[in-house]
């Protein structure tokens, strides 16, 4: 499998302002699978020409038996529409077995994507945050910036489907290496790496105790950083409240409302 070939185009950088949102079904154009990650690209309804990296939405499948709740993708790419994603329960099985060709349903663009990171970020990103990650990687290629990866690993012999997370995780870092610099390591050497990086901004999409530690290194050393926060969402608009989620404010804030927030907001500790 590889990455997708078309980017976010820099034209596309900032978010209309009321943009339309697709409610509706559109066939799949072509299906790509690697070690259990499955990429599928559609022709673009109008309304997500603007979308941008952090932004996602929501897909079923039309087949009986669907579930009733669409599962929230972030959108990898525009032209085509790109979603990449890992199936483990029955919602995202059903729409991993499409066929090109067969109508899903979409429904977005949803969400706040990121704000300009400069000419110097570096990304952290833990496997199951791969999606938004990628985006923001395609989306700063197309405007000409450098883009740094810190690919937070897991355990090889932890399970992660039908595949271990190692193999599993192998498929996602070929995915970015064409698109950004990319730095495989244990959660506990992050801090090590952003040291040496010294980047001028950074945006984080991993486990708890590693977005607990870029919070700080970002805070000691005045660097802004962002944080995705969308795996926390499991029916994509709030309905459900299983992504409310505390911040040092100490207010209770939905997840889909962002899914991006600056990461001095969130409380992870």
């Amino acid at each position: 499998m590889s990455a997708a070939s078309t980017d976010i185009g820099p034209e596309t950088r900032v978010a209309p302002a009321g943009a339309p949102v697709f409610a509706g079904d559109a066939p799949v154009r072509t299906i790509a699978e690697d070690r259990a990650v499955t990429t599928m690209t559609f022709d673009a309804p109008a309304a997500f020409a603007g979308a941008r990296a952090g932004q996602f939405l929501l897909v079923s499948s039309n087949r009986e038996g669907a579930p009733l709740l669409a599962r929230p993708m972030s959108i990898i790419a525009t032209d085509p529409l790109t979603i990449s994603f890992g199936y483990q329960g029955e919602g995202t099985r059903l729409i991993a077995a499409a066929e090109p060709g067969e109508a899903l349903h979409l429904f977005g663009p949803l969400g706040h994507p990121f704000e300009p990171l400069g000419p110097d970020a570096l990304i952290v990103v833990e496997g199951a945050h791969f999606g938004t990650m990628l985006a923001l990687c395609h989306e700063r290629r197309a405007a000409g910036e450098r883009t740094r990866v810190v690919f937070v690993t897991r355990p090889p012999d932890a399970p992660a489907g039908p595949v271990t997370a190692g193999e599993q995780d192998a498929a996602l870092i070929a995915m970015f290496e064409p698109v950004a610099e990319v730095t495989r390591l244990a959660g506990s050497e992050v801090v090590a790496a952003l040291a040496a990086a010294r980047p001028a901004a950074v945006a984080a999409g991993a486990f708890d105790h590693v977005m607990g530690e870029v919070q700080a290194w970002c805070e000691r050393e005045g660097v802004p950083g962002f944080a995705a926060l969308q795996v926390a969402m499991p029916c994509g608009i709030g309905a459900c409240k299983s992504c409310i989620r505390k911040f040092r404010d100490e207010r209770y804030h939905l997840v889909c409302e962002g899914p991006i927030f600056p990461i001095a907001e969130v409380a992870f500790r």
